[in-house]
């Protein structure tokens, strides 16, 4: 090694100027953007300048938006035709909620087609090509023309946070580039995509995943298949939770004293992938063999996008026990799962995906309420961790042990607070991912001091 290579090896461990492009960020409140702020906040706690490039919020779209913003810069940038993609909203949202074959059959021909593009395929969805975010990259790439970093980091989805960051460590604005993946883009585990557009998006992600210096995912079930299909390794950065979130909580109860047992549900319900429908079997099956605590029952769903809960509900005639209050304040929903008898989990179960882990399973596990985990089978990624807590269990579809754990909540539900605040330490080495993404910034640096270039 040179003497001049010598003279600037301390210097590797420098404060950087970082960059995080994320589509999805505070105040809105969604996975999508908790995981961009959680990682701002460590690369500042570690001494390091951050920016945020990320959308412009609309604000009619603020409701339960109330995510506090890490300090900072934030520069946001409008999605352009923002008018046209809350019509497609609309569309979508009209046609996901049209619950029977007569209310359906009114829609326009325009209104399924848009819901099959993005409810079905995946796109204009921050999901699969083409995307309303495909524009917002020219956009954005204007507004920060000037600009250079040491380090860029861009979250998917949507794939134009990949595609800002390729151009800056295409141009040398930035010297280093993490590629995350949130969720897979090509191997989506919910969308297929549009094809021709499918080829396109094989193309990119393989030139995205041979360009970025780092990848990095949510488990080792999307790092493996990520691994296998680029030939290259990928460090696994798992989702976490503030707890400092939980510690400020307002400590009023979410819900009143009036004798109900609520088993609660936060979040997205899919239609593909998550069972629902075991709930209600073995819901069928409590009310069948115990029906003084089935009336005792309130199945809580909180979240949008859950027309089809409100059909199962219909279809089992429980519909009177279901409460869907909608999207709530970030601490409201908090305050529900710490304050519930009992969290349903769906776990996302295919034999092509293995190692789908939300962030809400974590802030379960934090909560210290049971979680009953119902999929239509094992998943390994959520049973490890529910077995390591010790907080709740994976069901699988046994309808007759769903049915039985949930008679053990009610017939052991007790008017003693619930909440006991979990570290995330005893289910995940939080730290050690805190290192592993700190760690990432500089290992192309050091390797070209160790060889000297």
């Amino acid at each position: 090694m040179s003497n001049t290579t010598r003279e600037s090896a301390p210097d590797a461990r420098r404060p950087l100027h970082v960059l995080i492009i994320a589509a999805h960020y505070p105040p809105i409140n969604s996975v999508a953007a908790t995981r961009p702020a959680q990682w701002a906040r460590i690369l500042q706690r570690r001494g390091h300048t951050v920016s945020v490039l990320t959308t412009k919020v609309r604000g009619g779209s603020l409701q339960g938006c109330d995510l506090s913003v890490p300090p900072g810069e934030v520069i946001r940038v409008a999605v352009p035709f923002a008018k046209l993609i809350r019509w497609f909203d609309r569309a979508s949202r009209e046609t996901g909620d049209a619950n029977t074959k007569d209310a359906s059959s009114r829609l326009s021909p325009l209104s399924r087609l848009v819901h099959w593009t993005r409810r079905v395929r995946g796109a204009f969805s921050s999901a699969r090509m083409p995307d309303h975010h495909d524009l917002w990259v020219i956009a954005a790439l204007w507004r920060i023309r000037r600009e250079c970093w040491d380090v860029v980091i861009s979250t998917h989805g949507p794939y134009a946070c990949h595609l800002i960051a390729y151009r800056l460590r295409r141009t040398q604005r930035a010297k280093r580039w993490i590629a995350d993946y949130r969720d897979l883009w090509v191997d989506n585990h919910i969308y297929p995509g549009l094809f021709p557009f499918t080829v396109l998006e094989r193309r990119l992600e393989k030139t995205f995943c041979v360009t970025a210096d780092a990848i990095t995912t949510v488990s080792e079930g999307l790092a493996s298949r990520l691994a296998q299909r680029y030939r290259r390794s990928v460090e696994v950065i798992p989702n976490a939770v503030d707890l400092d979130v939980f510690r400020r909580l307002d400590v009023t109860p979410a819900f009143p004293a009036d004798g109900r047992v609520r088993l609660v549900y936060t979040g997205t319900v899919y239609p593909h992938g998550q069972s629902p429908n075991l709930l209600f079997d073995a819901m069928a099956v409590v009310r069948e063999q115990a029906p003084a605590e089935f009336a005792r029952i309130k199945l809580v769903f909180v979240g949008k996008s859950q027309a089809n809960v409100r059909d199962l509900a219909t279809r089992y005639d429980m519909i009177d026990m279901l409460e869907q209050p909608g999207q709530v304040a970030r601490d409201d929903a908090l305050r529900m799962q710490r304050d519930a008898d009992a969290l349903i989990f769906f776990s996302f179960c295919s034999d092509h995906y293995p190692g789908i882990l939300t962030s809400k399973i974590f802030e379960y596990l934090i909560s210290g309420t049971r979680i009953l985990s119902i999929g239509a089978r094992r998943d390994e990624s959520t049973a490890q961790l529910l077995e390591q807590s010790g907080r709740g269990l994976d069901l699988e579809s046994n309808v007759a042990n769903i049915a039985a754990e949930i008679l053990q909540v009610v017939k052991n539900v007790s008017s003693a607070p619930k909440y006991v605040l979990r570290s995330t330490l005893e289910i995940v080495d939080s730290e050690r991912s805190e290192n592993a993404l700190h760690g990432l910034l500089f290992n192309d640096h050091m390797e070209m001091l160790q060889s000297g270039r």
